[in-house]
């Protein structure tokens, strides 16, 4: 029943919340994903990268054989990775494509729409989301393959890779590091996960979900009930209890509007002078829908910064943080010098 009504959220708000309170930004990818035909339930069908890079800011598909003509082994690589009922088009992963733009990163959306049932009829996709949850396995095994090409043909090091993945995304990712791991002997450096999805990998062990131990690094942004609400990464970071998030209210419905923003919080941490507010947070309470931290009051002392340093693969912070956000963008809540860490 848990199970049943929350991807009956999914569906509800997936157009009261996403699709119609946003653009799409592309241009000439526009109706790339949506010309598809193979329905989700007959697996992965076909699966494809969006290229972005300082000459090619809007992005253009790009062949396994052809990513090395765009990368500069010399700088650092980011994989991005949609979820369910989505495209590599979406307006929120080109809000945070740009950001990493410019911080002289090459960046690879990952587009796995066909098999995330985006292509599907609207009526149909309620009762298809266990076949795109049961899509991730294989769709991260193809990523594993490209990101090793990009290693061994490109002469990327693995020290350079980043894996953001939203959602079913971030299981993706997971699964994806999981393979580099026991195909290379080497971790990802840097795995972030975006409100990762819920069900059923909640209720799964490491191996079959987005994990701690998937890369050196581990970080979770944690913003609806519609995402994992456990601690699963070495540092879990609870937007506003990881619960509805202001700037979401459409009706007083936002489930998907809160787990889709998490997504745009990381684009603007990219942001000069965006800074968030982390409180650190030891016990959890329990409700009906999930378990939400405690949020103390900043304390200068206590409380982290949480901006571009994000994407330091080797900062040390590790924990669960309660984070405060703003109802208006970019959301930030403080400055640099509000905090000690």
């Amino acid at each position: 029943m848990w199970l049943i009504t929350t991807i009956s959220l999914i569906i509800f708000t997936q157009y009261m919340c996403l699709y119609a309170a946003s653009e799409n930004i592309f241009t000439v990818e526009e109706n790339y994903a949506r010309n598809r035909s193979s329905s989700c339930i007959f697996g992965v069908q076909s699966v494809s990268i969006l290229m972005f890079n300082s000459d090619t800011p809007q992005g253009q598909s790009v062949d396994i054989n052809e990513s090395c003509d765009f990368v500069d082994p010399s700088k650092p690589v980011a994989f991005l990775t949609h979820g369910f009922l989505a495209h590599s088009n979406w307006t929120n992963y080109y809000k945070l494509a740009s950001q990493l733009l410019k911080k002289e990163y090459t960046v690879f959306s990952l587009d796995w729409s066909n098999a995330s049932c985006y292509n599907d009829p609207i009526v149909l996709r309620l009762l298809e989301y266990p076949s795109a949850m049961s899509n991730t396995v294989e769709v991260g095994n193809y990523l594993a393959s490209y990101i090793k090409s990009v290693i061994d043909v490109c002469d990327v090091p693995l020290k350079s890779i980043t894996l953001v993945g939203h959602s079913l995304g971030a299981h993706i990712n997971g699964f994806a590091a999981k393979n580099i791991k026991k195909s290379i002997s080497g971790k990802i450096p840097l795995l972030i996960g975006t409100d990762p999805a819920a069900p059923p990998f909640m209720f799964q062990s490491c191996p079959n979900r987005f994990c701690i131990e998937d890369a050196d690094r581990v970080i979770a942004f944690h913003t609806s009930p519609l995402g994992i609400p456990y601690s699963i990464a070495h540092l879990d970071l609870w937007f506003n209890n990881g619960m509805l998030q202001p700037g979401c209210e459409l009706f007083g419905f936002n489930v998907e509007c809160s787990h889709n923003i998490a997504v745009e919080y990381l684009a603007h941490m990219l942001l000069n002078n965006c800074n968030f507010i982390g409180v650190p947070t030891k016990h959890l309470i329990s409700t009906p829908l999930r378990f939400v931290p405690k949020c103390p009051v900043p304390d200068k002392i206590s409380c982290i910064s949480i901006n571009d340093k994000i994407f330091d693969s080797n900062n040390s912070i590790k924990g669960n943080y309660c984070v405060h956000v703003k109802s208006q963008s970019p959301y930030c809540t403080g400055s640099s010098s509000s905090c000690l860490q």
